[in-house]
């Protein structure tokens, strides 16, 4: 459990700062629009770390982990829906309806979270053939889900509040590293 506070909490402590400290995103916002960027990340980062340890570590898989990744999907999902419109997110709409690249994400995103939460119910100690990538093209859905929504400031650092990387390219990169992860092939008798 340490592992999941742990991310969690980074995850809350950069969003914090990114968004309210140097974006000047309202405190009041903070419970609604910076939990749910914290929790979408966290999420993916538990995922990639899941199929790292599962990778690299003998015995039974840290399924906590993607439990935890679960209940921050839910949270994600959960946020997200209060919060989409024009109001919160006029960058991603056009005459009122969601840009071709936001209706694409949030189809990925649909899709990897409903993957993802299937996919924690797995009772432990079942056999998994075929699972960590099935998992890791989740996570690679999921980062490219976030891809579609900010990759148009990932080239412009100077734009970056407090030259921090966006959100949307770091769970990118752990979409990427899960993918990877769950591709890598474990190796027998470990």
């Amino acid at each position: 459990m340490k592992t999941v506070a742990s991310v969690v909490a980074a995850a809350l402590l950069y969003a914090t700062v990114r968004y309210n400290a140097f974006k000047g995103v309202p405190w009041e916002e903070w419970p609604t629009y910076v939990v749910n960027k914290a929790a979408a990340l966290a999420a993916l980062v538990l995922m990639a770390v899941f199929l790292i340890r599962r990778r690299t570590q003998a015995g039974t898989p840290p399924w906590h982990l993607l439990k935890a990744a679960a209940w921050l999907i839910a949270l994600h999902v959960g946020l997200s829906l209060a919060l989409l419109g024009p109001v919160t997110y006029p960058k991603f709409f056009a005459d009122g309806k969601p840009t071709a690249a936001v209706a694409w994400s949030i189809l990925l995103g649909a899709s990897a979270a409903a993957g993802a939460l299937l996919r924690s119910r797995r009772p432990v100690g079942v056999a998994d053939r075929g699972g960590p990538l099935r998992l890791g093209l989740l996570a690679f859905a999921a980062g490219s889900h976030a891809a579609l929504l900010g990759y148009g400031g990932w080239t412009t650092p100077s734009t970056w509040p407090g030259f921090l990387f966006p959100i949307t390219l770091i769970a990118f990169v752990a979409g990427t590293i899960g993918l990877l992860a769950g591709a890598w092939p474990v190796r027998q008798g470990r």
